[in-house]
């Protein structure tokens, strides 16, 4: 169903998926400007059974210039980790959005982000994105920031992901991250410097 999704993503600047599962093989890439909305826990965007090889669910299309003013919003993720033995399959994979500080990148709010082999969400050389309402669980880790500023978390719940909540790499920083809730053996794995950390909660881990 990828390829319906890109089609219709090439042709409106807004596409909203209606209630059902779609089933994809490759990614599904967005470009500036571009809205993918769902209809909640019931739009599910999954990989297919036995893919077994690497794959990226959602990109941006300029990862060597950019993206910006992005919106993914009100989906539900599923990597299907369960009948994929192989592979590195990754859920909203982000590199170059909104390179500068000075323009707004992304807006990933309110999808349900569930059984990827990698990261639930990652944002790479990225900077003014938002990441706000997800609930996100058993990957490995729940959102990851690798060399990306300025960038707000909020609101976020992550559950048990193997190597941690919310991880920050490589000199990522100045990045806020406020009103999310950890549940994991591993809270929030990696912080950088020049970050903030306000009104979160890591009650004690539970399989």
């Amino acid at each position: 169903d990828e390829a319906e999704i890109n089609t219709a993503l090439g042709a409106a600047d807004a596409v909203i998926l209606c209630p059902g599962t779609y089933w994809i093989n490759n990614p599904i890439s967005m470009a500036s400007n571009k809205t993918l909305l769902g209809g909640g826990a019931g739009c599910v965007i999954k990989i297919r059974d036995s893919k077994d090889a690497d794959l990226k669910m959602i990109v941006n299309s300029d990862t060597e210039a950019g993206n910006d003013h992005i919106v993914i919003k009100n989906l539900k993720l599923d990597g299907n980790k369960a009948n994929n033995a192989d592979g590195v399959q990754s859920g909203i994979i982000l590199v170059k959005v909104a390179p500068s500080d000075s323009t707004p990148g992304c807006k990933i709010e309110d999808c349900f982000i569930e059984n990827f082999r990698n990261s639930g969400i990652m944002l790479s050389s990225s900077s003014n994105n938002t990441i706000s309402g997800n609930i996100q669980r058993d990957a490995s880790y729940g959102i990851a920031l690798v060399t990306a500023s300025n960038n707000t978390i909020t609101g976020n719940t992550c559950q048990g992901n193997t190597n941690g909540g919310i991880g920050l790499f490589s000199s990522s920083s100045h990045n806020a991250i406020s009103g999310s809730g950890f549940f994991h053996k591993r809270h929030i794995a990696i912080l950088s410097r020049g970050f903030s950390v306000g009104h979160c909660s890591c009650p004690p881990y539970q399989s």
